[in-house]
């Protein structure tokens, strides 16, 4: 795996009511930043959770994603 994709926070469980549900694979997927509504690199659930805080039902948050074996791809998630 690329270094690149080691600075980025595990994928590690999926809620199957959350707004990630059949977007992000656990043990798969690496989320390496999110791009909406703040561009801010993930290195920890920390990073992830200060964004998260920020948004209210009805928004949307983009990441960009690194799957494992594959390639990066965009996830943009409605939080409900």
């Amino acid at each position: 795996m690329d270094d690149r994709y080691r600075r980025g926070l595990l994928v590690t469980a999926v809620n199957t009511r959350g707004p990630a549900y059949r977007e992000l694979a656990a043990n798969q997927d690496i989320i390496l930043r999110t791009l909406n509504p703040v561009r801010k690199d993930i290195r920890s659930a920390t990073d992830l959770e200060e964004v998260v805080r920020t948004l209210k039902r009805g928004d949307t948050l983009t990441l960009l994603v690194y799957t494992m074996g594959a390639s990066t791809k965009v996830v943009t998630l409605e939080i409900n």
